[in-house]
């Protein structure tokens, strides 16, 4: 290919030629002029293609250099041009020179028939070079905008990499000054016994921003401020305490100082929050207290933050933000409190939304965590994509995944951009929102299930999230089984205690470990954790706390979970954990009696033996069951903590459906020969 100025040299050759052409025919044109609409139209043409000719030639005079992909667009366009430039010339030098006389017009008018055809083609052929002369000008326009355009981003990416480096080298000084000015902190807080807080105050006016530090020392008291106000209101209902005048009164005595914080940085504002809010009032009446105290207090001069949190994080973190609240919030604001990532839990968004259109000069908040917010997905994918944050990065007191759960559109993106595990709380809170679908994409992505968060899932999940749950432990012992049949000698998986009828339950660790020990990679989320979880010993190698235990140990799954599990080949029903105990002896946990009734019932009918003794005693399984349903009663016909009412141990048993009043009849009547079995049940 040749150098682009001699691209440019032979295209401003062949356009000068082209100029000379078509001036030619223009004037052979205007010979003839008002015989035909052909000549007109084949004039315009040429007086068209001549000024864009004269444009593409200034263009090439301004730019002399050109890139190689545009250079070889050019190439062929003129090799294309030049053939339909030299077929013109060659019509023109046949263009006899223009005469005026009469007999020149008579021969033109005779001649004009038999010369229409070889205009037409002319004006075909100037049609064509219109096209490629366009062509050539365009390439020219675009490679000048793509050149500036390149120009303008080095340009850009030279000033941002400067001011990186000036912000780095600022942010170093900052991070030295800041050090030294720690130091000096500790150091005055030892000896003082003081908590030293630096401010830098902000002031706008008329000339400007000032800026003023302020030093700002708070006593760090031995006293609980809890215990102070319980002794204050020892003899006083619940009810009719007034936190303004305890407040008063301990200042008022010299016991604390407004300022004072206890050793845990907690301010009394702090305290007397979550006293009041332990009260359990209506809405109305709680905010209505609160702000009767958080007034006194700030006006006191009680501070409104501290190093660990601000009181609108605590505010924001159990309660509402509705019109009953932004009275007290705006106090707090007007005093200086703000909202920070510790704000945000899995339950709030929507409240840090209304807090954000109501009070936006307050709000302290972390990009990714406005991105969760707002659930704005293109701003949190970016943030994600570029590495600023992963579903184990903590935001506030939250890890992101735990934050993201009701939003499966976050949950998504933070999954597919990998994590090294998933918190068993993200489960729990997908089942505390109701949101089936997060749920759904955590179980698929392989989330660890444990003890707590199937236990937990067991007591909180509505039908269609258990459902998920049991499918999930099915697909994954399913997978744990036909791996080891696979990847393993018959003769070992059968020596473990692997069947092709059955799924691995009390044996899956023993499972995993063998595939482990064979070198074969296992997916995390075969992993039997909720068994216990894993330890790492120093060298390296993974181990299996003890103890273990089967499903069935787990007391809150219902009976038709139970069943499904049985039916799809969970089959250790009357197993040992091992601590001794079958899974119809574990009985702690239980809701109801009507539940550990049914579940009993099930267990029995599956095989289980209800006269297996407890280990180490003479005690039948049976005579617990009816102990702990006996306590559970007991327990939930407890009044006022003093006396069992009789008429709710009779609503209890009422509660009892005829299958299980059958059972618990004859648990107790059984192998009795005397009139309790006469007893009404």
């Amino acid at each position: 290919m040749s150098e682009p100025l001699s691209v440019v040299a032979s295209a401003a050759g062949i356009i000068s030629l082209g100029i000379q052409v078509i001036e030619k025919i223009i004037v052979y044109c205007d010979s003839w002029k008002g015989y035909d609409k052909d000549l007109g139209d084949l004039s315009h043409k040429a007086s068209g293609l001549s000024k864009t000719l004269e444009l593409l030639e200034n263009v090439l005079q301004h730019r002399q250099i050109v890139d190689s992909l545009s250079q070889k667009q050019i190439e062929d366009l003129m090799d294309a041009s030049k053939v339909t430039i030299d077929k013109l010339k060659e019509m023109t030098d046949k263009i006899p020179c223009h005469s005026s006389s009469s007999k020149a017009a008579f021969t033109r008018r005779a001649l004009y028939p038999l010369r229409k055809q070889t205009l037409v083609d002319a004006a075909g052929m100037l049609d064509s070079l219109q096209a490629n002369i366009n062509t050539a000008l365009s390439v020219l326009l675009l490679h000048q905008g793509s050149v500036a355009q390149n120009n303008l981003s080095q340009e850009l990416h030279t000033q941002h990499s400067t001011l990186q480096n000036k912000l780095s080298e600022q942010n170093a000084q900052l991070e030295r000054m800041s050090q030294v000015m720690e130091k000096k902190i500790e150091l005055q807080s030892r000896l003082l016994r003081f908590s030293l807080t630096l401010t830098l105050s902000i002031t706008k006016g008329a000339g400007g921003c000032s800026i003023a530090p302020t030093l700002t020392y708070r006593g760090i008291t031995t006293q609980d401020f809890e215990s102070l106000i319980g002794e204050y209101f020892r003899d006083t209902p619940v009810l009719e305490r007034n936190y303004v005048q305890c407040c008063h009164y301990l200042f008022e005595k010299r016991i604390i100082r407004p300022s004072d914080t206890q050793t845990n940085e907690a301010t009394l504002l702090e305290v007397v929050f979550a006293l009041i809010v332990l009260r359990r009032y209506g809405p109305e009446e709680f905010y209505n207290s609160f702000q009767k105290v958080t007034r006194y207090l700030i006006e006191a001069g009680v501070p409104v933050n501290t190093s660990q949190n601000t009181l609108l994080d605590l505010l924001l973190h159990g309660l509402r933000a509705d019109h009953l609240s932004h009275p007290v919030m705006s106090e707090l604001i007007d005093a200086g409190s703000y909202i920070t990532d510790k704000a945000l839990t899995h339950y709030n968004r929507k409240e840090i939304q209304s807090f954000l259109s109501h009070h936006p000069e307050a709000v302290y908040v972390s990009s990714p965590a406005l991105a969760l917010v707002h659930e704005d997905e293109e701003t949190f994918a970016r943030i994600v994509r570029r590495d600023k944050l992963s579903g184990n990065d903590t935001i506030g007191k939250y890890k992101a995944i735990e934050l993201a759960i009701g939003w499966p559109s976050g949950v998504k993106t933070l999954l597919e951009a990998g994590m090294d595990s998933v918190p068993p709380h993200a489960l729990m809170f997908a089942v505390d929102l109701g949101c089936t679908s997060s749920l759904k994409l955590l179980l698929e992505a392989g989330d660890v299930l444990t003890t707590e968060s199937i236990g937990y899932i067991g007591i909180k999940a509505k039908n269609g999230e258990m459902d998920l749950l049991i499918d999930g432990i099915i697909l994954r012992r399913t997978e744990l089984r036909d791996l080891a049949i696979t990847c393993l000698s018959e003769h070992k998986w059968r020596e473990i205690g692997v069947s092709r009828d059955s799924l691995p339950d009390l044996i899956a660790p023993k499972v995993y470990e063998s595939l482990r020990a064979e070198g074969v990679d296992v997916p995390k989320r075969l992993r039997p954790s909720w068994y216990r979880e894993y330890t790492q010993k120093p060298d390296g190698e993974i181990q299996v706390e003890m103890p273990y235990f089967c499903v069935f140990h787990l007391i809150n799954l219902l009976v038709r979970y139970m069943q499904r599990l049985y039916d799809a080949g969970l089959t250790d029903v009357d197993e040992p954990d091992s601590a001794g105990l079958t899974p119809l002896m574990c009985t702690r946990g239980a809701t109801s009696p009507s539940q550990l009734f049914s579940r009993a019932r099930w267990l029995v009918s599956k095989g289980a033996n209800p006269s297996r003794l407890l280990p180490g005693t003479a005690t039948p399984t049976m005579h617990k069951i009816i102990s702990a349903s006996i306590v559970l009663i007991q327990d939930l016909t407890l009044v006022s903590w003093k006396a069992v009412i009789s008429e709710y141990v009779d609503t209890q048993f009422a509660y009892l459906d005829r299958g299980n009043r059958t059972f618990l009849k004859d648990a107790i009547t059984e192998n009795k020969h005397d009139g309790c079995s006469e007893i009404p049940l």
